[in-house]
């Protein structure tokens, strides 16, 4: 009857940096706690990122992408 369908659904935030230092920021996510889970992309997503979750537990992702 009065049911409200969803129209969107949001899986994860992303910020994509200019500079980005893979180790130095896998430390930096893990000193603070965080477990990050790294992801490469694909073929039509040239990125390099890092997952992790929030204390609500959003996917919260930091990338760079790789240039083509």
């Amino acid at each position: 009857p009065d049911e409200q369908v969803p129209t969107g659904v949001a899986h994860h935030s992303w910020w994509v940096l200019y500079t980005y230092y893979t180790d130095a920021v896998r430390e930096e996510l893990e000193s603070r706690g965080l477990n990050p889970r790294r992801d490469q992309g694909g073929r039509y997503d040239p990125l390099d990122s890092y997952h992790v979750l929030d204390p609500d537990g959003w996917d919260l992702q930091l990338a760079v992408r790789l240039q083509d």
